[in-house]
């Protein structure tokens, strides 16, 4: 089977964030979850690491640069 990459583009997403990723945790397809903060200014970081050994996360932060910059 093929692995599946999620992206994920994240902004001031504490709020959301925590039921998001437990949604990923329950997944029973294997992926890789690549994650890049654009600029938070909140714990999105802080919960993003928090999650690193429970669930594959590849995470990369920068400035705000938009969501359609970030994806790229």
């Amino acid at each position: 089977m093929s692995q599946i990459f999620i992206i994920l583009s994240t902004y001031n997403g504490e709020k959301f964030l925590q039921e998001q990723l437990i949604s990923l945790k329950t997944q029973t397809i294997p992926f890789q979850l690549l994650v890049r903060d654009d600029g938070s200014s909140d714990k999105t970081l802080n919960i993003l690491n928090e999650w690193k050994e429970k669930l594959p996360i590849r995470i990369l932060s920068g400035p705000n640069i938009g969501t359609v910059h970030s994806f790229n």
